[in-house]
């Protein structure tokens, strides 16, 4: 009796892998890892999906969610009240920038990535003599606070409309 369950097994498996094949070949992603959950018995997860019979619904609930999460001030029965530091002063050089600082960071550059905000390819900086004039860039904005405006304004980019 075990044979013959073993061997409609499978054939079973047989039928999903050679259907789990056509839907690959055709591109069809979403019905291939649905019979790939299906073989292996894998149920998809919930997490993250929010319940509501309609998208603007689904959007509301997670406005809702996050404005609760970070639009509240935090309740202080006294403002006034001293708070106790946890930690002592910590052992930060607030100095300018040394060149071999500036070195060392440049060494984490990635070549090939698009280039940010400003505009410049990561090749440069990496590779032509710039040291100098991005380190005492940086520096003046460090110890003296002049910096491009832009550097203090956020690009938010909803995700959910």
């Amino acid at each position: 009796v075990s044979t013959q369950s073993t061997g409609a097994q499978e054939q079973l498996l047989d039928s999903q892998v050679r259907e789990l094949e056509g839907h690959s070949e055709q591109g069809r992603h979403a019905k291939s890892w649905a019979m790939i959950n299906t073989i292996t018995g894998k149920v998809p997860s919930t997490t993250g999906k929010i319940r509501g019979n309609s998208p603007e619904e689904r959007v509301g609930k997670w406005r809702d969610h996050f404005s609760s999460l970070l639009g509240q001030p935090p309740l202080v029965e006294n403002p006034d009240e001293e708070i106790e530091p946890i930690h002592g002063p910590l052992d930060i050089d607030t100095d300018p920038f040394t060149l071999e600082e500036y070195r060392i960071a440049k060494t984490s550059i990635k070549e090939g990535k698009a280039c940010g905000d400003d505009n410049v390819a990561p090749e440069v900086l990496k590779r032509c003599d710039l040291d100098q004039i991005v380190l005492d860039f940086c520096n003046k904005a460090l110890t003296k606070g002049e910096k491009p405006d832009h550097w203090s304004i956020s690009n938010i980019i909803p995700l959910l409309g």
